[in-house]
């Protein structure tokens, strides 16, 4: 789950600097519902641990990746598929809340859909006249406000990931040779690519594969290739040229875990 803060700075008198952070949680981190029937609801849960009130909005947008594998910002409602209840929270200190998150879309989806749920704090407006005896000379005031953003997947029952190979380039720069794959998720649901493997094969002159000299590359070689992989979503693979694999033309495939044996 992404946590982040935003800072509201306020300038008085006084020589003081007190910042008020809030205590608050959100959970779980990552959901899946069901677009249909019992699963198609869940709840979370928000608990505010601090001394102080706290105001939270729940709210709901497409979560997309770009082929780097970064979150891209998507601006659609998509409020006309979610049901949020409550949507807006006023949690006292110590004081804990239940939210109830519910699919009420499509029932019959033939792909996954995925999902940001943003709990963001926000603002108490501040009393007047609350500080009779305000202090002097000068001073700051910072509130750091707590925003927390989970994933929700929404997954039809017999929903499979296939992940394949979409192009292969070699990039050269400054004298480094790098393969440039790109893979695509063609399944109906999103895949932690965390047991999944490359298979690199060197092709000779005549575009046949040179046996025994495969070099099979997973997350033990480069971490950044354990990523998840939306469906229908893209991810492109920038690999430093493997050593011992001669420099000819590739092929690439995917090497799936045991269990799954679709593949291109």
């Amino acid at each position: 789950m992404k946590l982040s803060g935003v800072l509201l700075m306020a300038c008085c008198l006084s020589g003081l600097f007190a910042p008020k952070v809030s205590a608050y949680t959100f959970s779980p981190q990552i959901v899946t519902l069901s677009p249909a029937g019992s699963g198609a609801s869940r709840v979370y849960r928000l608990e505010n641990g601090g001394e102080r009130p706290v105001a939270v909005e729940i709210s709901i947008n497409p979560y997309r990746k770009n082929p780097d594998g970064q979150p891209v910002d998507v601006n659609e409602d998509v409020s006309g598929d979610f049901l949020i209840y409550p949507s807006q929270i006023v949690l006292m200190p110590r004081d804990k809340r239940l939210v109830q998150i519910t699919w009420i879309g499509p029932p019959d989806l033939s792909e996954e859909r995925a999902y940001h749920v943003n709990a963001r704090e926000v603002p108490i407006p501040i009393e007047d006249g609350k500080d009779e005896d305000p202090p002097k000379g000068a001073s700051i005031e910072i509130t750091i406000l707590t925003n927390y953003q989970g994933i929700l997947y929404v997954t039809p029952g017999k929903a499979e990931p296939r992940v394949v190979v979409d192009s292969v380039a070699v990039d050269e720069k400054d004298g480094a040779r790098s393969l440039v794959v790109t893979c695509v998720n063609r399944g109906g649901c999103h895949v932690s690519m965390e047991a999944y493997r490359l298979a690199i094969t060197p092709r000779d002159p005549s575009g046949k594969p040179i046996p025994g000299q495969t070099v099979v590359l997973g997350r033990g070689d480069y971490k950044f290739l354990a990523t998840n992989v939306l469906a229908g979503g893209t991810r492109r693979f920038v690999i430093p040229w493997p050593a011992g694999l001669p420099a000819s033309p590739v092929e690439v495939a995917v090497v799936p875990p045991p269990e799954k044996t679709d593949t291109e």
